[in-house]
């Protein structure tokens, strides 16, 4: 079990767990084949250097991004 598996199960009420799921998987798919789809017209636009060079820069904007999101604090046990 992944990380994200293991972040959805304990996000998700018990009685929609296979919802949560299936509806995670289901938008990782589609942005999977959007990601392809927009990889392979830039491949037959302007040639395999491209497209590695715009996923290289995607890839840095994400990797910057996550230096704006916040830390979450531990939860303080019950006394």
């Amino acid at each position: 079990m992944t990380f994200c598996d293991a972040t959805l199960a304990d996000a998700a009420p018990p009685n929609l767990r296979g919802t949560a799921f299936g509806l995670y998987y289901f938008c990782t798919g589609l942005a999977s084949l959007a990601a392809s789809a927009v990889a392979g017209m830039v491949w037959s636009a302007a040639g395999p250097s491209q497209t590695f060079l715009i996923g290289a820069a995607v890839a840095a904007l994400a990797a910057g991004t996550v230096v704006f999101v916040p830390l979450r604090q531990a939860a303080e046990p019950a006394p």
